[in-house]
């Protein structure tokens, strides 16, 4: 059954692969298939289903950028795998803070600090891939209505069963987490830090993509209201607490904000 799905898959992707050759002018890229959880596949199998997938949409649109997913490895989990004769392929990678206990629990710096390690992954598997954070927010508790599925409550506060069998601490409340409105000038000047120390961290790989553009009530995953209010840099490299610099005629891609260092 499992190898039927995979050969089933592969028939879409080579689909979707005609569309690309199609319309090559408006199609840019296409990703074969989002976050596969390597907990609950093999990391072969995933392995060998890029590299299928990888033969069959060449083979069909030769020019047009294939995008994997890393399936949640570490750079070195991916380093047994030969992929730097693979022409024009992305490898997308999502930073979030919120779906596990070591970075719900963490305090605002802890945060920061470890964006910076971070970067180190991104930069690990860019020496590899082009590889772009498709998936960051600022968010910090996983308070978002519904952002644990349907009618499913939240870690932070404990309405979601988890491994803390409740809040994350014994107070945690939900209420205010998402909104702008309600946070204090503390709080604003934090999301704005972290906002331009993720900006620099993935700026170690190729780029980066925010999620999202607009949410209907979690102003912590909204990038329009986050730039309305000046909590992520409008244009996105008039940076306050970065060292992001313009050198010459080039920016300086460095990982050199007050929490990171290279």
């Amino acid at each position: 059954q499992a190898q039927e799905n995979i050969d089933r898959s592969i028939q879409a992707v080579e689909g979707i692969a005609r569309i690309a050759a199609k319309h090559a002018d408006i199609v840019d890229a296409i990703q074969v298939v989002n976050e596969p959880a390597n907990w609950g596949l093999s990391v072969d199998g995933v392995i060998d289903f890029y590299r299928r997938a990888y033969t069959s949409f060449r083979s069909i649109a030769p020019d047009a950028i294939m995008v994997i997913h890393d399936a949640f490895l570490s750079p070195n989990d991916w380093g047994r795998f030969n992929v730097r004769g693979w022409d024009n392929v992305i490898l997308d990678t999502h930073n979030y803070h919120v779906f596990v206990r070591d970075r719900l629990t963490m305090g605002r710096n802890q945060h920061l600090e470890a964006t910076c390690e971070d970067a180190k992954n991104v930069r690990g598997f860019n020496n590899q891939l082009w590889t772009v954070t498709g998936e960051w927010s600022l968010a910090t508790t996983d308070c978002a209505k519904w952002l644990n599925g349907m009618e499913k409550g939240a870690r932070w506060d404990g309405t979601l069963p988890w491994e803390m069998n409740g809040p994350v601490y014994q107070s945690a409340t939900c209420s205010g987490q998402n909104s702008i409105a309600a946070w204090d000038q503390e709080t604003r000047t934090f999301m704005r830090q972290f906002a331009e120390t993720q900006m620099d961290a993935y700026e170690s790989g190729s780029g980066w993509f925010f999620w999202n553009f607009k949410t209907e009530g979690a102003d912590d995953w909204n990038y329009i209201e986050l730039a309305r209010h000046g909590l992520v840099p409008v244009p996105p490299t008039d940076r306050v607490y970065s060292r992001y610099a313009l050198d010459n005629d080039h920016w300086r891609i460095r990982l050199n904000s007050t929490w990171c260092h290279e």
